[in-house]
Parts: structure tokens; C-alpha cells; sequence
């Protein structure tokens, strides 16, 4: 599980460094930074995104911060909670056949060609979830493992909740557009730790 989770920062991280505008860096010598070498640090990273969080991997302290605290809509990002519930408590190898959750009618909504009747292994259906960002995907693997979208939503947030992620609130596993749902910069470190 700890792999998989890693993978996942790991593609977060390369699409973070191909959209952030990039910044100074220094040589990690092992040694404490001294004041001159902390004076050549820029103020902050200038981001185009409406929030970010720098955090030091080993520490955990926050480095740079920009509206890391405060809630906003994830959008498709709510997809890796769905993955990873998925490969924590599913069996990749099951047989799902999808039923109507998988017809999205969201204007913009991406998909993975997924239609009621359709016959997937949850494998393909991460795939889909995953590599697409297929929204029919997340719907029909939340139905297959809690009997509902509501239902996988509530399992999302007791994962989010036990991970001391208290800002976070779920309720769909593909992050379509709800008032009620919304992350923090900070709740997203905490869920990929």
C-alpha cells in the first residue's frame, strides 16, 4: 500500500513541477541553513494555482505556503482517494459489471467510455479511473464497493478523517462540481503521506 501511495505523490509531484513556475533551490548539505544561506531564499514560489504547500519530507515542516488551509473544490484530485480505497479494501482481480451510475451528464465532465452493461475487472476500472480521469469509472467502482456513490463518499471521509484530514469533506468519488465538496492543500499532504 505505502508503493502505491508513493506512486501517487510521485505523479503528483511531476505534474506540480511541469505547471509550477520554477524557483531557486539550493544543495541540501545536511548541514543547518545559516542566515546568509537563508537569505538567498525567494520569498515564495510565484504560483499560478490558487493554493500550494512546500513541505520538507523528512520534517514535515511547512516550507512555503499559499491558502494551504484553506478549503477549495479538488475536483479530479478526489480521484486518488477513490484509487486508493480501492486498492486498500477492493480485490483488483473482481468482476464488476457497471450499471447506470456510469452515465455522466456533467457538461466537461472527462470519461472513460464506460457503459451501463459494460463488464470490467476493477483493475481496468482503476485504469479508467486513473489514466483518463473517467468520472463513469469512479461512479461505477464506488457502487461495486459500497452499493453506492453516498456510500463510498462516507468511506472516503472516514479514510480522510482517520488520516487527520478534518478539513476535508467528500461526497462523490469523482469530484464533480457540489458546494460540499472540498480539501485544503494541507488535507492532501496528509492523505498522500
Amino acid at each position: 500500500m505505502k508503493s502505491i501511495r508513493k506512486l501517487f505523490c510521485l505523479l503528483l509531484a511531476a505534474v506540480s513541477v511541469f505547471t509550477a513556475v520554477p524557483v531557486l533551490a539550493s544543495q541540501d548539505s545536511g548541514e543547518e541553513a545559516s542566515p546568509s544561506t537563508l537569505s538567498q531564499w525567494p520569498e515564495g514560489p510565484a504560483l499560478q494555482a490558487e493554493a500550494g504547500l512546500l513541505m520538507d519530507a523528512r520534517t514535515g515542516t511547512v516550507l512555503f505556503s499559499k491558502h494551504g488551509e484553506q478549503r477549495m473544490y479538488p475536483a479530479s484530485i478526489t480521484k486518488i482517494m477513490t484509487a486508493l480505497i480501492a486498492i486498500r479494501d477492493g480485490d483488483l482481480t473482481d468482476s464488476v459489471t457497471v450499471g447506470p451510475e456510469t452515465v455522466i451528464t456533467e457538461t466537461g465532465a472527462s470519461l472513460a467510455h464506460i457503459n451501463p452493461g459494460d463488464t470490467l475487472t476493477m483493475e481496468q476500472l482503476l485504469y479508467g479511473l486513473m489514466l483518463p480521469s473517467g468520472n463513469d469509472a469512479g461512479a461505477a467502482i464506488a457502487v461495486h464497493m459500497a452499493g453506492s456513490t453516498e456510500a463510498f463518499a462516507e468511506k472516503m471521509n472516514e479514510t480522510a478523517h482517520a488520516l487527520g484530514a478534518t478539513d476535508t469533506h467528500f461526497v462523490n468519488p469523482h469530484g464533480l462540481n457540489n458546494e460540499d465538496h472540498y480539501t485544503t492543500a494541507y488535507d492532501l499532504y496528509l492523505i498522500f503521506n
